[in-house]
């Protein structure tokens, strides 16, 4: 919550603040929140412990070495560079899955903006908020044959869209070369 605490001090601590900014700054900075801020009504994760409601549901964002270290410096799930932020329920320890694969169902849910695997191998994971579309599924086929229909969200990039990031790290899918994933490091 490091983004959430400072923007709710600068509203805070403005001079011309409005009560319903000043109440939407308080519970940005009372709770986790699953979007930027505004003054319409907030998506909040309230309670003592920040456990995941089981409500909510996690998503997770698979992009290359150079944008998942942009996202992770910048607290965002996308930079002014991007077109869109695609999130989607695919685990990255699904070792069933090719890199191939995944690259290609990425594809399908957004044309053009994964043309190669390297664009899949680093995930950030992340709440899905309102601030997404409704998801779409689209299907994959596992090593084993197999197809499982995934959901995919997306959110239009049109700035920086600052964000709680829950995790961030390497993917765990195998290459269709037959090579096994490389060891866990840093990117």
């Amino acid at each position: 919550m490091p983004y959430q605490l400072k923007m709710g001090q600068l509203v805070k601590e403005h001079p011309d603040c409005v009560l319903i900014a000043l109440k939407r700054a308080k519970q940005f900075c009372h709770w986790p929140c699953l979007h930027p801020p505004r003054l319409e009504k907030l998506d909040l994760l309230k309670g003592l412990n920040f456990v995941v409601a089981s409500s909510s549901t996690i998503g997770h964002i698979y992009v290359s070495a150079k944008q998942m270290r942009n996202l992770f410096y910048h607290y965002c799930i996308a930079t002014p560079s991007d077109k869109i932020s695609l999130a989607t329920n695919i685990r990255p320890d699904n070792c069933k899955l090719s890199l191939e694969e995944v690259r290609r169902v990425h594809n399908c849910a957004s044309p053009g903006h994964y043309e190669k695997t390297s664009a899949v191998k680093f995930f950030t994971a992340i709440l899905i908020s309102n601030s997404f579309s409704k998801p779409v599924k689209h299907t994959t086929t596992n090593k084993d044959g197999n197809m499982t229909a995934y959901e995919f969200w997306q959110w239009r990039a049109e700035n920086f869209i600052p964000y709680d990031l829950l995790l961030v790290g390497r993917v765990l899918f195998y290459h269709q070369d037959g090579t096994k994933p490389l060891p866990i490091d840093r990117p």
